[in-house]
């Protein structure tokens, strides 16, 4: 039976950068990392559901808003790194991947039958195919309040620029700690010292970036 909601939700519309640059195969394991991703969030706790359509385009509701940003850069640090070891182009890993958030109402979430139909949805989906395909660089933000969305919008586009400039050793280091892993495992996860953990993450600015993703969680508005 098909489920209807009237709350507030998170939608979380991305497609890959540049994801012609990879082989066949390269695309098939993409989609499978990114699956991995998915796992990953949840595992951390965030509740959402997510799905890779025609390989390259991600699609992800989140019953509660606040956790959409966390997810999001996390996502965003993981398709860096996986691209720079499937010989994707600069541009891939550089930017990994171009996103919108959208957030409101949803009319129906139904993974059993595929269905996702709601205002937050159409937003950020609306909003990310009306951009310029060759424009790497997007991250926005829509809400039914244009003033909100101006100032939530402001605030993710430049902690996307700053991820826009994380090398891909920094960018999973950055991944693991949105998801609470210690640089002691992290350390041990890629055979490593705590030192050069530390190393990457300080150079990563991860405090400014942690920073950010707690305001947001607790900010009291939509999210």
């Amino acid at each position: 039976m098909i489920t209807e909601r009237n709350n507030i939700y998170a939608a979380l519309s991305c497609d890959i950068v540049d994801s012609t640059s990879l082989a066949e195969s390269g695309i098939f394991e993409l989609r499978d990392k990114i699956e991995e991703c998915f796992h990953d969030i949840q595992f951390y706790g965030c509740e959402f559901w997510g799905r890779v359509i025609k390989g390259d385009y991600i699609e992800c509701i989140f019953e509660k808003p606040k956790e959409v940003l966390r997810a999001a850069l996390a996502l965003k640090c993981y398709i860096k790194y996986i691209m720079s070891g499937f010989g994707a182009s600069l541009a891939a890993v550089k930017y990994g991947m171009r996103s919108s958030i959208g957030i409101g109402s949803m009319r129906i979430v139904n993974m059993e039958r595929d269905i996702m139909d709601g205002e937050a949805i159409y937003c950020a989906g609306r909003n990310l195919s009306l951009l310029p395909k060759r424009q790497f660089a997007i991250a926005d933000i829509r809400t039914v309040e244009q003033n909100l969305s101006d100032i939530l919008s402001m605030n993710y586009i430049l902690i996307d620029e700053w991820i826009n400039e994380l090398s891909p050793k920094q960018a999973i280091v950055v991944y693991h700690k949105l998801l609470g892993m210690s640089e002691m495992s992290i350390a041990k996860l890629y055979k490593l010292s705590q030192p050069a953990v530390n190393l990457r993450s300080k150079s990563a600015k991860w405090d400014m970036i942690e920073e950010t993703v707690e305001r947001w969680e607790n900010y009291n508005g939509y999210v």
